[in-house]
This record gives C-alpha cells, structure tokens and sequence, in this order.
C-alpha cells in the first residue's frame, strides 16, 4: 500500500507493505506546501508502483532485488500439470492484478492525500501475505527510488511552469528556479 500525504507544510510519500518488508519513504520540504492540489503527483507516484510491481512479477523478483525462491518440487509439478508456463505469481493473475491495477487494486486520490495498493478486501489477500513471507515483492533498490523522487520532481516542476498561478497552485507560488533541490 502506498499512502501520500502533506504534513507540516512538507509532502510525503510512503510505501508500505504487510507483511512488513521495506519502506519507500522521502518528504518534499519547500515547494510542496504552496500546493493546492497534488492530484498529478500522487498520479504519477501511483504509475511508478504499477509499473514496479509489474516488473517484479514478470521478473519474478530480479527486477527489484534477487529472484524469489523457486516452487517446491510437488508444487512446482501440479502447477505445470494445471496452469502450465505460468511464471511464479501468476497462478490465477489475482495477485498481480491486484497489485497492477486489475482486480483487487484500490486507491484513492485526493488533492491532499492518496493511497493505493491492494484492497483490503482482495480475493488475492490471504495468498498475498503468504507470498510475500518467502518472495519480498516490495523491495526498491536505491536506483528506483530515485527514479521515483526523480519523477515526482518533474510533475512539480511541470505544474510550476505550466500552471503558475492556475488549478493547481496559488498566485503567490514561488518561482521554478526555486525547485532546485526540492528533494531530500
């Protein structure tokens, strides 16, 4: 589950998992706090965890970290025997969807708050918590979290050079040459 939020006059992104694994967790200190609407950034931080859950699963696991353990032998043969060439995770395709936006995926964007994620009600839930105990899927190298930061940067520096003043933010908005190392 991810959770975005303004505290302080700072934006927060959190992304959390249960069992708990590792946490994304940065703050946008100066920029943030003259927003009225993070609706895009949440939008685009939404994006980056689909589009990351999606490539641990078709990776199964190298993609974010080492290569999930590998199915026991009696399962790995019922598997192949019922859901034959199917990848580690995609059994029924419940439990990636429910991480890439397919069914059992929920959010809630607002313009000062955001989560999304799995539901709590997904189908795929109770097999979610048991596949993660042995295969991690929320693990980000630091490269990733990066690129994260780095496109939540773009969204507001896009929102400050094309929306001075508009939906988005307030008249009084400092200038974009004031975002340099907005990032912390």
């Amino acid at each position: 589950m991810a959770t975005g939020k303004t505290a302080g006059g700072a934006f927060e992104l959190h992304i959390k998992s249960d069992p708990e694994l590792k946490d994304v967790h940065f703050r946008i200190e100066r920029f943030a706090k003259e927003l009225d609407d993070l609706r895009p950034v949440f939008l685009e931080a939404e994006d980056w965890f689909k589009g990351e859950m999606g490539a641990a699963f078709e990776s199964e696991g190298s993609f974010t970290g080492a290569r999930w353990v590998r199915l026991t032998e009696p399962y790995r043969a019922w598997k192949q025997r019922h859901y034959p060439n199917r990848k580690i995770g995609h059994l029924t395709g419940a439990l990636i969807g429910s991480l890439t936006g397919g069914g059992g995926y929920a959010h809630s964007i607002k313009p000062r708050s955001a989560w999304f994620g799995q539901s709590d009600n997904a189908l795929a839930l109770p097999y979610a918590r048991a596949f993660a105990e042995r295969r991690p899927v929320l693990r980000f190298k630091r490269a990733h979290r990066v690129q994260l930061q780095k496109r939540v940067q773009g969204v507001l520096v896009g929102m400050a050079r094309d929306n001075f003043g508009g939906p988005y933010l307030p008249k009084q908005v400092a200038r974009p040459s004031d975002l340099q190392g907005v990032l912390t």
